[in-house]
């Protein structure tokens, strides 16, 4: 609120009463929208959907005269609501619509409100992680069948189960007597 009020909220009304202002001009009571009273000022606001926020001035307007002239408000300066401050939105259970309010961007004291269905967010079913799976180093038996080419079609001819290794990381060559 304008001058930060802790006590606001307590002090917003809806549906506030207003002698002889019927929209229909019946003579029967109207009803502002939304009323906050701070200190001897009476602000007054005027809630429309945005298909029909052109015709908020006229009645926000006419409520404001009624009001002056009601005892109810006698000794209030009543002026038009201020403009908000960011869009009020909400979700109404009822309808299952969610609801988002603006000022009207040129018409002070016009609250423009839009609902639409609510679409609930959307379910995220986790996929199941996979474990990793360990393989077991190659036997000595599956070596030979993989130097045979049987196991794989690439096969490393660095690990060769038929060529005995060196210290120093080549074949070793034995001398054959005969």
């Amino acid at each position: 609120m304008p001058t930060g009020n802790p006590w606001a909220a307590f002090q917003v009304k809806t549906e506030c009463d207003i002698d002889g202002a019927s929209k229909n001009k019946t003579g029967n009571s109207g009803r502002a929208d939304i009323c906050y009273r701070e200190g001897n000022k009476l602000f007054v606001w005027e809630v429309k959907s945005v298909g029909v926020a052109n015709t908020g001035k006229g009645e926000l307007a006419d409520y404001i005269k009624r009001m002056k002239q009601d005892t109810q408000y006698k000794g209030l300066d009543i002026v038009q609501g201020f403009d908000l401050s960011m869009p009020a939105v909400g979700y109404v259970k009822e309808t299952d619509e969610m609801v988002v309010a603006t000022s009207h961007p040129t018409d002070k004291g016009i609250i423009v409100y839009t609902a639409a269905k609510a679409t609930p967010p959307p379910v995220i079913v986790p996929e199941p992680v996979q474990e990793p799976v360990e393989e077991p180093s190659p036997s000595t038996v599956d070596k030979f069948r993989d130097w045979w080419h049987r196991n794989v079609s690439n096969h490393d001819w660095s690990d060769n189960p038929w060529t005995p290794k060196s210290p120093v990381g080549g074949p070793i060559f034995v001398p054959l007597i005969a």
